[in-house]
């Protein structure tokens, strides 16, 4: 319903599925009846919403978090290897600044095309998105570019992202 509703209002190609930070899982009875680990929840849940996506939009780019399957953040443990489990054409979009270049390469390396998440929030000055820039640089083709995140509202740098 909600990917109905999106087309309708909306009919973007671009969709971003926010999967960041998933911690909670296996705690309500149908997660748990499938007696399986938060990888595999996580890489059925970004399979499905592609499929519902592409249903709808089969030439839709599809952008995702990519914490939960970067191995240089938060992809390990429980949730090592989640980026096996999901197409190569979902969009990974890296926003760990300290891991950006490990991260960058490694899903690149993996056959994926990449995203970096410039969020310049309490920084006063642009450098912050040129080392996003310089990173994303060396993967030519494997880099889909810059995307600008804000969490407090703070728009001074969205020109220079932009440019």
């Amino acid at each position: 319903k909600s990917a109905d509703g999106i087309m309708q209002v909306l009919g973007p190609r671009y969709w971003n599925l926010a999967i960041d930070e998933v911690r909670n899982r296996n705690t309500c009875p149908l997660c748990k009846e499938r007696r399986t680990d938060g990888a595999h929840l996580l890489g059925d849940f970004i399979n499905e919403a592609m499929s519902i996506i592409r249903e709808r939009r089969p030439d839709a780019e599809i952008t995702g978090w990519a914490d939960m399957l970067d191995p240089t953040h938060s992809g390990t443990g429980e949730f090592a290897d989640t980026w096996k489990l999901v197409p190569k054409d979902f969009i990974p979009l890296c926003w760990n600044h300290g891991t950006r270049d490990k991260a960058l390469r490694f899903f690149a390396d993996k056959g994926f095309c990449v995203m970096g998440s410039v969020c310049n929030d309490g920084r006063d000055d642009a450098k912050f998105i040129a080392a996003w820039i310089d990173s994303l640089a060396p993967l030519g083709r494997k880099s889909k570019g810059l995307v600008f995140t804000t969490w407090t509202s703070d728009y001074d740098f969205l020109e220079d992202v932009a440019k």
